[in-house]
């Protein structure tokens, strides 16, 4: 059964006609425009197990919706594929990691980067608000360079298989640091108790220093 929504709006732009709401779960009705972006950007309209515990993000133009972001944080569920990801930074960091996951924006006058953008810096400025400042997440290999433009470090050795996706999988992260360049650095600035990117590496080193596993790569 549906409940009555309890969705939030964080952005809204009348001379564009552009608005971004966000709600938790998957039992409301914001979350069928997120199955809908979805399935209509060549991806399965599949309902996944941390959906249930993740916040959405979707962007309208007008009434339409045309882009959506899932979210989940760690202190909210197991974030989807943790088995792939280095232990030492999920017992030092904790609650405050989250994964953000299908990223979609369909064709419309709005889209390229501005869409993305847009629904990048306030995802991200949302989650800061709530104290979560490290966002561990698995893209596909030839997105890595994306990736890594807008301030991602990768983890070389983390590598995988998705188990759902099939694809093929690399991790990578991306703290609250402002002193890296990213679309949300003047949010990372604003923020109370930034995450250091350095404050990670030392997570890691621990990991590197129990095997030769998993390596970042050089910035």
């Amino acid at each position: 059964m549906i409940r009555v929504s309890s969705q939030r709006q964080l952005y809204a732009n009348e001379e564009q006609n552009l608005a971004i709401l966000s709600d938790f779960g998957t039992d409301n009705t914001l979350f069928e425009s997120v199955l809908s972006v979805r399935e209509a950007g060549n991806q399965r309209a599949e309902i996944f197990s941390f959906d249930h515990y993740s916040n959405h993000y979707v962007l309208f133009d007008g009434a339409e919706a045309i882009g959506t972001l899932t979210v989940t944080r760690n202190r909210d569920g197991e974030v989807d594929c943790r088995q792939h990801y280095p232990d030492q930074i999920f017992q030092r960091f904790g609650d405050q990691i989250l994964s953000g996951c299908k990223l979609r924006i369909l064709p419309n006058r709005t889209t390229g980067m501005f869409a993305l953008r847009l629904m990048f810096r306030e995802g991200w400025r949302d989650q800061v608000a709530s104290g979560v400042h490290l966002d561990v997440i698995n893209v596909h290999r030839r997105l890595v360079p994306f990736y890594r433009r807008i301030g991602y470090l990768q983890i070389k050795g983390a590598d995988f298989i998705h188990p759902t996706l099939g694809t093929d999988s690399v991790v990578m992260y991306l703290p609250a640091d402002p002193c890296l360049r990213s679309f949300c650095r003047d949010i990372f600035e604003a923020a109370e108790s930034p995450l250091r990117a350095a404050d990670v590496q030392r997570a890691l080193e621990l990991e590197y220093a129990a095997g030769p596993q998993f390596q970042r790569c050089p910035i």
